[in-house]
């Protein structure tokens, strides 16, 4: 008689299960994305937007520079056009595209050739009406600010180009404009672009080095705001593994370590009022608490708000990316015990989108939430409770 056999499962067959389950899920959302019509900020042509992905056989991991903007049509004006109304679609050049930047990072050191403190040189890009994107600089960028205006700033998840960066932050802009109504403050707009793009690596080690580049890249995102003007109001939005990139800057602008590398310019705590939204956050669930890689970062922020979805089918395997002892992610089990982070516990606020969005993790779900919608227009825009419910109830009309 012939005893049963013993059936093991090796460590590596967890990280692969865990990986076709995240491809297929991810798989799935890329092809249910809602169909829904969407705002308008650049003209339409070739040369519009940010760049079409150029071949790059020879040198696969460079991103190609952006192209030259087009020459602009003589008679063309360039001056803005008025403000969006609550619920209006933006058209083209009848926005304020002054106030919308890109700054780019996809040129500078990866994380394994990066000195312990690389200099912050950014591509910097304005957006102008009837030209698209113009090459400029972080100095013009920062003599560009209104004393009066807040800077809002959108850091991309993963698997993003520098094509899809530049899209989906207009599509965002565009939308937050339109929902606002003439009573809002007055925000500049940045997109930050950053190399986080699919690699054909075993799906644990890309994991690992995405995580160790958004530490690198938190470092380039506190180096920027340390260049803004200190009283500046400032609303950054993470989504996904972009989150981790906004916790990694607020941790080293109150003067943590990241990877080695610290600036020298931080002071604990900064003067600047700094809201943060951490959407779908693809980073381990502990990173904010005492002892942890991030555990500074609630010391710089004015107030967080973290989404709670626990039916996310990406996030969801998270945990099993980084081994059995994983933590899970925030996106998907929120703060669990804020006491741990040394702040009050009033800076931290968790929003539930379980029933809002579901199983669903890709940035084209929460961007067509109204839910979302409304949070954002709160917490990028600084809008007022009535802006809000404006904001909300437009969003309902057009789904």
């Amino acid at each position: 008689m012939h005893g049963h056999s013993t059936v093991r499962v090796r460590p590596w067959g967890l990280v692969l299960l865990a990986w076709l389950s995240l491809s297929l899920a991810l798989r799935a959302d890329e092809t249910q994305v809602p169909a829904q019509p969407r705002p308008t900020l650049a003209p339409q042509g070739a040369n519009s937007r940010a760049p079409q992905r150029a071949s790059t056989a020879q040198s696969p991991s460079m991103e190609p520079l952006f192209p030259a903007p087009p020459a602009p049509i003589v008679g063309e004006s360039t001056a803005p056009v008025g403000d969006a109304r609550p619920g209006a679609r933006i058209v083209p050049n009848a926005d304020r595209a002054g106030d919308l930047w890109l700054v780019s990072t996809r040129h500078l050191p990866k994380t394994d050739e990066a000195p312990v403190s690389p200099d912050f040189a950014p591509d910097v890009y304005r957006y102008v009406a009837g030209r698209g994107w113009v090459p400029s600089s972080l100095g013009e960028l920062v003599r560009a600010e209104n004393p009066v205006a807040a800077t809002a700033i959108f850091v991309h998840g993963n698997d993003t180009s520098a094509e899809e960066a530049a899209d989906d932050g207009e599509d965002l802009y565009a939308r937050l404009r339109s929902s606002a109504t003439t009573g809002a403050p007055p925000t500049r707009f940045v997109i930050w672009s950053w190399p986080i793009m699919k690699t054909n690596v075993r799906v644990r080690h890309s994991a690992q080095t995405n995580a160790l580049r958004a530490n690198l890249e938190g470092y380039f995102l506190a180096a920027f705001l340390c260049q803004l003007a200190p009283r500046t109001p400032v609303s950054i939005v993470g989504y996904s593994s972009g989150a981790g990139v906004v916790t990694g800057a607020l941790h080293v602008l109150g003067g943590g370590t990241l990877e080695g590398r610290t600036l020298l310019s931080a002071v604990a705590p900064p003067s600047r009022p700094i809201q943060v939204v951490l959407l779908g956050a693809a980073m381990p669930n502990d990173w904010l608490m005492a002892g942890m890689p991030h555990e500074r970062a609630l010391s710089q922020a004015e107030r967080m708000v973290v989404t709670v979805n626990a039916d996310d089918a990406v996030l969801r395997w998270y945990a099993m990316l980084w081994g059995r002892a994983g933590a899970p992610a925030l996106g998907a089990t929120g703060l669990r015990d804020a006491s741990r982070t040394g702040a009050a516990p009033a800076k931290v606020v968790q929003v539930n989108l379980q029933e809002s969005l579901q199983r669903h993790h890709g940035w084209s779900y929460y961007i067509e939430s109204p839910e979302v919608l409304s949070l954002l227009c709160q917490e990028m825009l600084r809008s007022s409770p009535v802006q809000i419910r404006q904001a909300t109830r437009a969003a309902r009309r057009e789904r």
